[in-house]
């Protein structure tokens, strides 16, 4: 059986690909929606997080998210590094992290919906 053909076809395909993503960035590696992972915000991978660390992060994400057309529209609700460090000792852990992103969450599911416009 010969798969030249198809071979063929797929690495045409995946060098189109990268190409595609090598030359355009942005669109290689668009910002996903929802909220940002502790690994994404832990910029130096030291496994706590600090006030800086998360609002440098959240900043780069909102640059990169305006830039591909996104609205900012929810930016105002983002949580504080505060809510994060729920002990206060001024480093977020990855498990108070997650403890505070399941409170956000259900904080936000208790919320009544918006009214209507019109």
């Amino acid at each position: 059986m010969n798969h030249a053909p198809s071979y063929h076809l797929l690495h045409r395909i995946l060098l189109a690909r990268l190409l595609f993503t090598t030359a355009s960035p942005t669109l290689a590696q668009p910002a996903a929606p929802g909220p940002m992972t502790f690994t994404a915000l832990d910029t130096n991978a030291d496994g706590s997080l600090t006030s800086q660390e998360l609002y440098d992060a959240r900043a780069e994400r909102m640059r990169e998210r305006a830039q591909q057309g996104f609205a900012m529209g929810n930016a105002p609700y983002a949580p504080t590094y505060e809510s994060f460090d729920l002990d206060r000792d001024g480093c977020v852990t990855p498990e108070e992290f997650g403890t505070a992103q399941v409170q956000q969450h259900h904080q936000q599911m208790m919320q009544p919906p918006p009214a209507p416009t019109r």
